[in-house]
């Protein structure tokens, strides 16, 4: 009976865990659990900045695909004050009237064809694109300031645009030909909307304000960094 009591200490104190031992392991956890929620945040953050590239790129894109079109004389009745650039967003969206020439020479029917017209120089959309207006240089060479320049070399066609941004050519109830350069205005994935900011030809390459003369350059409104410091605003 001596025995079995003296024994009965030691093994209430085996069981379970000690304070010093409870507090050792929330304090890991707590740390491990500061480490991973920031980690999160980041990626969280630049896979947001990645789609904002994209969506940028997009636009732009489409932007300089009109104002080859216009500078080449295959769109219709355009407004001179534009200086070959789209009124505005939703124009690339709705669509641009052909020129009746441009309507009558193919563009349409092509379009309606499905053809894929990568690569391919002077036929139906190629050639018409290269080179581009004498102020616009390589795009991507400088999204900003001077000027964009003509989307690829001369007889390049199509070249690698993005996808999303493909003209289609389509036909209207009252008959006329038409041609989209967006399929949709993508949504800023920073601020959540689809209210970009715009600067037109004549505004200042850093502009916070929109003229409203024309549509030469596209950014977000958000006032935030990104993860390399620079603001999503000068992008």
């Amino acid at each position: 009976m001596s025995n079995h009591l003296r024994n009965r200490p030691a093994a209430r104190g085996r069981a379970g865990l000690t304070l010093v031992e409870l507090i050792v392991a929330f304090t890991i956890l707590l740390i491990l659990s500061t480490m991973a929620l920031p980690l999160a945040r980041v990626k969280v953050q630049r896979e947001k900045e990645r789609r904002l590239r994209e969506a940028l790129t997009e636009m732009r894109t489409a932007i300089d695909r009109y104002k080859d079109m216009a500078d080449a004389g295959k769109l219709g009745q355009i407004d001179p004050d534009a200086h070959g650039y789209p009124e505005s967003l939703e124009a690339l969206v709705e669509g641009v009237t052909l020129s009746s020439q441009e309507a009558s020479g193919g563009l349409f029917n092509q379009g309606q064809q499905g053809q894929q017209m990568q690569g391919q120089s002077g036929t139906g959309f190629g050639g018409g694109f290269g080179g581009g207006s004498s102020s616009r240089g390589g795009f991507g060479s400088s999204g900003r300031g001077g000027g964009r320049g003509g989307f690829g070399s001369a007889g390049s066609g199509l070249g690698g645009g993005s996808n999303a941004s493909n003209r289609s050519a389509s036909r209207s109830g009252d008959g006329e030909q038409k041609i989209r350069f967006l399929r949709r205005i993508p949504t800023d994935p920073i601020t959540g909307t689809t209210d970009w900011g715009l600067r037109s030809v004549q505004d200042d390459p850093d502009s916070m304000s929109w003229g409203g003369q024309n549509v030469f350059d596209v950014y977000t409104r958000s006032m935030d960094r990104s993860l390399d410091g620079t603001p999503y605003s000068e992008w």
